[in-house]
């Protein structure tokens, strides 16, 4: 079946299924049910790529799009890094609002497609992660266990 599309129409299904271009290890677009769950996905995979924070943007963006580091660089025009407090308090002594870091991110990811940014998926997404982060260090912490003095006879 061959099937036509206009730049319109085209734009319309990115903004649906993929406004943060993803592309998977074989270089196939990614479809997502929702722009949720496109967001969801790519601040899941921020928090893996930068755990403690350090984000070369550059380099996650060549990651989450594939495309080469020249191109990357030139998206994040002159904020190459940023430092985000998954925790959302205060981290090495740097101030910073999680929302606003990672949103920032996100922007950069959207200047190769296009597509505008959408708040409501982006707070959504985020809360979403932000409850997995909690449940996930909730289960860490109680599978910690005290050291106990053992006397073998």
């Amino acid at each position: 079946m061959n099937m036509q599309l206009t730049n319109m129409q085209a734009r319309e299904v990115l903004e649906t299924c993929n406004p943060l271009g993803v592309i998977d290890c074989n270089g196939r677009v990614k479809l997502f049910s929702s722009p949720v769950a496109c967001y969801e996905h790519v601040i899941t995979e921020l928090y893996k790529f930068a755990p403690r924070g350090w984000v070369d943007i550059p380099l996650f963006i060549q990651k989450v799009q594939r495309i080469r580091i020249a191109d990357a660089k030139a998206y994040c025009k002159r904020f190459k890094y940023a430092l985000i407090d998954w925790s959302g308090g205060e981290h090495y002594g740097v101030r910073g609002n999680l929302e606003e870091r990672v949103k920032g991110v996100l922007i950069t990811l959207l200047r190769r497609t296009g597509c505008d940014f959408s708040e409501d998926a982006f707070r959504k997404a985020l809360w979403d992660v932000q409850m997995a982060l909690t449940e996930q260090q909730h289960f860490n912490s109680e599978s910690k266990f005290e050291y106990a003095n053992i006397k073998f006879l």
